[in-house]
């Protein structure tokens, strides 16, 4: 099994999953890490920004592609399971509309 773990250097992200600056992937065989690897998310997105599209519209956030969203979800894929400590409404929702398995994580 192998489990996605997003961190910012190294340490567990506990307050905003999309602030991670990569994910640890651990693989478990048998209750017992095996391999680990890491994948740096190297695309950045201001959410202070306003979002505009090409005629200088406001849209709300969730109505343009994020490429750093796009990427964060497509390395995702090498996970059987993502172990969070927050994940925001919008995440939870992006990652079930994906199929993918996520599961909160309360102890250090």
């Amino acid at each position: 099994m192998i489990v996605a773990i997003p961190t910012i250097n190294r340490e567990f992200v506990t307050l905003r999953f999309g602030h991670m600056t990569e994910i640890t992937f651990l693989e478990i065989e048998d209750g017992k890490i095996v391999r680990e690897f890491i994948e740096n998310i190297t695309m950045h997105h201001a959410h202070g920004e306003h979002h505009h599209d090409c005629s200088g519209s406001h849209h709300a956030h969730d109505e343009h592609i994020n490429p750093r969203h796009e990427a964060i979800k497509q390395k995702l894929q090498q996970c059987d399971e993502l172990w969070y400590k927050s994940l925001c409404k919008n995440w939870r929702e992006r990652l079930k509309e994906a199929s993918y398995s996520f599961k909160r994580i309360d102890e250090d």
